[in-house]
């Protein structure tokens, strides 16, 4: 009889956990098939994707993943999904079919209380993912018969990525339709940005990760900060000369034009989880640039001033940092600083840290 691992979820969006725990027990337990069963309207969720965006994210992994399927059944019962009355309906359409169902330990605690659970139980075999430092509740276990399976693999949730953003928690094969359709970033950035500032930010963010991905830096990073870069550019001012004072004192002289870098910097960390030095860092110096820069400050102090919806030609300056970020860095600097100059008429004695990173770079 052929045999069948059943995960469900809301899949918002699918990551890198879920499939790696699905494949792990498929392994371990020699099974044929793994179903990802996606919920229509998950009860326990208020703020979730479109169906269709969900399933257009489970294709893109079933077209990438051997013996992984969509499984659909709970798309069509718009009433109260129970696993019970699902299990029943595939048990009815799948004959020679022997079901297992993976869940966690947290969903194993509270066994007991689902929905017709004894006699869930005899149609359908429990696998729990066994976590390390997580206490099972032995009586269920052993109430419902579950197979018990031990897991090391990455710990991670779909919250996780909407709250940072990172696209190193999710397959490579989906950066691409994410980043297009914009839906997670857009959700979670126009809370902070005006959807100009929100559109520039993720114009900068592909063009980071194209430089990054040329220059055998880490994509993922570059298009991060790239992404978050200006995510303190609407911030009350109230709270802007706040966390100057406290923490950016020896700037607060500079114009105010650049302490959303200083701010971003406290930002990221507060609203993305970002601790990702190297990041921080670039945020921090991204409009004005500093001494002795890292490869990612580079690249997104470039990316910032040069990404192709800035109004003027840019092109010379993007192949230049397609082909060599460090010679690519000093050409954008230079321009900049004749843009600055002699076109904006910028004193360099009203911002130090501008002033500082040009000596440093010898372009003054």
């Amino acid at each position: 009889m052929k045999k069948v691992i059943i995960l469900g979820g809301s899949f918002d969006p699918i990551h890198k956990g879920h499939i790696s725990i699905l494949k792990e027990a498929m392994n371990e337990l020699d099974i044929n098939e793994g179903w990802l069963m996606i919920a229509r309207n998950p009860r326990w969720k208020s703020d979730y994707s479109s169906i269709s965006m969900r399933l257009k994210l489970l294709s893109l992994v079933v077209k990438n993943e051997k013996n992984i399927k969509i499984c659909k059944e709970e798309l069509n019962d718009k009433s109260t999904n129970y696993t019970y009355n699902t299990m029943l309906r595939l048990k009815e359409k799948y004959n020679n079919i022997e079901f297992y169902f993976l869940i966690g330990g947290d969903q194993l605690n509270l066994l007991n209380k689902w929905y017709e659970i004894d006699k869930l139980s005899r149609i359908v075999n429990f696998v729990v993912v066994n976590r390390p430092n997580y206490e099972l509740n032995n009586e269920n276990i052993k109430k419902y018969n579950c197979i018990v399976i031990n897991y090391n693999g990455p710990d991670i949730s779909s919250t996780d990525f909407k709250n940072t953003l990172n696209l190193n928690l999710i397959p490579e094969y989906l950066h691409d339709y994410i980043i297009k359709t914009g839906n997670y970033y857009k959700r979670k950035l126009r809370k902070l940005v005006n959807y100009r500032r929100y559109c520039h930010s993720l114009q900068v963010a592909k063009l980071a990760k194209e430089i990054a991905m040329n220059n055998s830096y880490d994509e993922n990073k570059a298009f991060l900060a790239g992404l978050l870069h200006d995510c303190a550019k609407d911030v009350k001012k109230s709270i802007e000369d706040e966390i100057m004072l406290k923490l950016f004192s020896k700037h607060i002289s500079e114009k105010r034009l650049v302490y959303h870098q200083y701010v971003g910097s406290i930002l990221v960390e507060k609203e993305f989880n970002i601790k990702d030095i190297d990041i921080i860092d670039a945020i921090r110096c991204h409009t004005t640039g500093e001494v002795n820069m890292s490869t990612l400050s580079k690249i997104l102090y470039c990316a910032d001033k040069i990404e192709p919806t800035r109004g003027f030609d840019s092109s010379y300056m993007i192949n230049e940092c397609l082909n060599d970020i460090e010679k690519g860095f000093l050409l954008v600097l230079k321009e900049n600083y004749i843009f600055l100059v002699k076109e904006k008429g910028l004193n360099l004695k009203d911002s130090s840290a501008t002033k500082e990173c040009l000596e440093y770079y010898n372009i003054v």
